[in-house]
């Protein structure tokens, strides 16, 4: 009886361990990949993973950055969608990565500056390995723009919480 038990957890942990091994890093289904904190109209933090993520306001844009070459498609919930969903309140918002890296985004940059959470890049979702699991994006017209951006410091990698600020 034991063994058969102890047979069957080895077969499950090795397909958990193969499936896993074919995206290291990358968060599986169900996976809080964004917690949403402050001045909401919940009375507590709201958590997403990927689906509920994807059922928001979804863009695909493609633009540059000063951390990539060429051309990059990233696809992922228009910030803007992301506040709204959550009713927040506040004028600013504190972006905190993986590391506790942490920045401060005008709410005003949300639509202005059409800011996605971008969680997937070239059409593969966003591991830690990938600056993911979520990485806020500015759109830039051209690899110039996004060298001379004054908004290049705003697009935190690996952010996982988003704290809404009066």
């Amino acid at each position: 009886m034991i063994r058969s038990f102890l047979l069957c957890l080895c077969a499950l942990w090795l397909t958990v361990t193969a499936a896993c091994a074919d995206h290291p890093g990358q968060p599986a289904p169900g996976d809080v990949v964004l917690t949403v904190s402050g001045a909401i109209d919940h009375r507590h933090a709201v958590t997403f993973d990927r689906e509920m993520l994807r059922a928001l306001d979804w863009e695909e844009v493609q633009t540059f950055t000063k951390w990539t070459e060429g051309p990059q498609r990233f696809s992922g919930p228009r910030l803007s969608a992301v506040l709204e969903a959550v009713g927040a309140r506040g004028v600013r918002l504190k972006a905190v990565a993986l590391n506790d890296y942490t920045v401060e985004i005008p709410v005003a940059d949300a639509a202005a500056h059409h800011v996605i959470l971008a969680i997937e890049h070239e059409g593969q979702a966003m591991g830690v390995r990938q600056k993911g699991p979520v990485w806020i994006i500015y759109p830039h017209v051209s690899q110039a723009r996004a060298e001379a951006s004054t908004f290049s410091h705003r697009m935190i990698w690996q952010m996982t919480h988003l704290m809404i600020l009066n």
